[in-house]
């Protein structure tokens, strides 16, 4: 409980779970699903809508001397992570669900927290000038990601039961 804030003594009434655990083989159910959404979208992003730009780019840090030659392949710790990050949104749905109730707007929430935490703050990193790269292939990606990860949150939600 905050202080200063009174809810009526119950632990349900202050917003803390009523006892019930976070069914984990159901996050990873969900989480694997949310993964593969977000996998799929990942793939068409790079390799169709912004194809074009990343060779370009790639060609551009060659021409600097930098080592570009495994940008344009796919990547088994990034394919990982993507599905840790479809784990960590149904996982979190999971986990505020009892405070907010289970649906999308709880996904929602879930979806747009995991979504900052991890593409807004990457996108804001890389524009602060740590990468070179051009503000299309900086910013695309985040906007695309708030719908991915939005859809993919609430593929996981659906297939999440206590």
């Amino acid at each position: 409980m905050l202080v200063g804030i009174q809810h009526g003594g119950s632990r349900e009434a202050c917003g803390r779970s009523s006892g019930r655990a976070v069914n984990g083989s159901r996050v990873v159910v969900g989480g694997v699903a949310a993964g593969f959404v977000m996998l799929v979208s990942q793939i068409v992003l790079h390799a169709v809508v912004l194809s074009e730009e990343g060779r370009d780019l790639v060609a551009d840090w060659a021409a600097r001397g930098l080592d570009a030659s495994a940008a344009l392949e796919p990547s088994v710790p990034l394919t990982a992570v993507i599905f840790m990050v479809g784990l960590i949104a149904v996982w979190l749905y999971a986990a505020i669900r009892p405070r907010f109730g289970a649906g999308v707007r709880t996904a929602a929430i879930a979806g747009a927290v995991v979504w900052a935490a991890s593409h807004l703050f990457t996108g804001v990193y890389v524009h602060a000038g740590v990468v070179i790269m051009p503000p299309r292939m900086v910013w695309l990606p985040v906007v695309w990601t708030f719908v991915e990860v939005q859809i993919a949150t609430l593929l996981g939600a659906w297939l999440y039961r206590e």
